[in-house]
């Protein structure tokens, strides 16, 4: 078999884009949630039912800029997969 070569790559800082996955995560799933929260705010174990209050207090804004964090690293992360076939 060919194996493998183990490169190092850089792929930026995704720390920052780290820090917007909660605002990502809660939008999206009051989103998917819609249909049954907060009717059923009480069917909901704390800790969701908390992500998602936390998603009612998110504006447009707040929002728009973790997606475009997202499309960063994203955009980043697509380049480096164009030169290597994985990334441990």
């Amino acid at each position: 078999g060919q194996g493998i070569t183990m490169v190092d790559v850089e792929v930026g800082d995704l720390d920052a884009a780290a820090a917007h996955w909660l605002t990502l995560c809660a939008v999206d799933a009051l989103l998917v949630h819609r249909r049954w929260y907060p009717a059923t705010a009480d069917a909901y174990d704390p800790a969701f039912r908390a992500l998602l209050e936390h998603g009612t207090r998110l504006g447009a804004e707040d929002y728009a800029r973790a997606q475009c964090a997202r499309q960063a690293v994203a955009t980043r992360l697509d380049r480096v997969l164009d030169e290597v076939d994985a990334i441990l």
